[in-house]
């Protein structure tokens, strides 16, 4: 079984992405339906709860885009950080390992903004940063398959 760990960042990014359960933009369809067969006459009362039903959808799609953005800020503060840390230690295998791992992430939520050129720019950086850190300590097993992970969901995804 494999274990998860988080790291700092990717907890952030859950406690900001925990308010958005449950707030999918097609949650009041199910009330509209009921109110549609309790009250079939009454159309513009339906038409009234369907565009509140679409308002609160439209709300909450803002919300998770703007969750998105804060979660890129926090992903750049992680890459951030490690840029600093081997600006100190140039051969600090774990700042290149943290880059890595964050850098898909970020790749990610670029992909989901449709930022296509930013997404495979992360990409290109986090296969950088681990083939660094494959170079200073090239018998880290755990880094030389995050690295073969990542270039095969780059292969596949650009096929």
């Amino acid at each position: 079984m494999k274990k998860t760990i988080f790291r700092s960042y990717d907890k952030q990014v859950i406690r900001l992405l925990i308010p958005l359960r449950g707030t999918a933009p097609h949650s009041g369809l199910s009330e509209y339906t009921k109110q549609q067969s309790a009250a079939p006459g009454n159309l513009l009362a339906l038409y009234g709860e369907a565009l509140k039903s679409y308002s609160q959808g439209i709300a909450s799609y803002d919300k998770c885009l703007a969750m998105r953005g804060e979660s890129i800020k926090i992903y750049r503060q992680s890459i951030y950080s490690s840029d600093e840390a081997l600006d100190r230690a140039p051969n600090y295998v774990g700042a290149h390992n943290n880059k890595g791992v964050a850098m898909p992430r970020l790749r990610i939520l670029h992909a989901a903004l449709s930022k296509h050129k930013e997404a495979l720019e992360s990409y290109s950086k986090a296969i950088a940063a681990f083939s660094k850190a494959l170079e200073i300590a090239p018998f880290q097993t755990t880094i030389h398959a995050q690295l073969v992970e990542l270039q095969r969901k780059l292969r596949r995804s650009c096929a």
